[in-house]
């Protein structure tokens, strides 16, 4: 640019990931409950990090349901939550992550 006239130029940019190491567990908790009772899973029992990314971001998958109960999310206090398979670390420093025993 010069005052009186510019021009534009396309180029290409490439852009080269930086996530090359995989999250590590911190805390992973066993924790018992009675029958037909739920529990909050809270930070101290389960957390991960990731040296690439935000740790908000690490993403839990449940591959094995469990036996006698199952994770629920709770939006908001009061909610009957529902069943997932997955969930962010975020969403266990909200505290809206459960175990729910369903008895048997």
């Amino acid at each position: 640019f010069d005052g009186l006239h510019s021009t534009r130029h396309k180029f290409p940019i490439k852009i080269l990931p930086k996530d090359d190491s995989p999250p590590f567990l911190i805390n992973n908790v066993i924790f018992e409950l009675c029958e037909d009772h739920e529990m909050l899973i809270e930070k101290f029992m389960l957390q991960a990090s990731d040296m690439d990314s935000s740790d908000d971001y690490v993403l839990f998958k449940i591959i094995k349901s469990p036996q006698a109960g199952e994770i629920i999310k709770r939006t908001a206090p009061g909610l009957t939550g529902y069943p997932i398979n997955s969930f962010l670390q975020r969403d266990l420093f909200n505290g809206t992550i459960y175990y729910r025993h369903l008895g048997g």
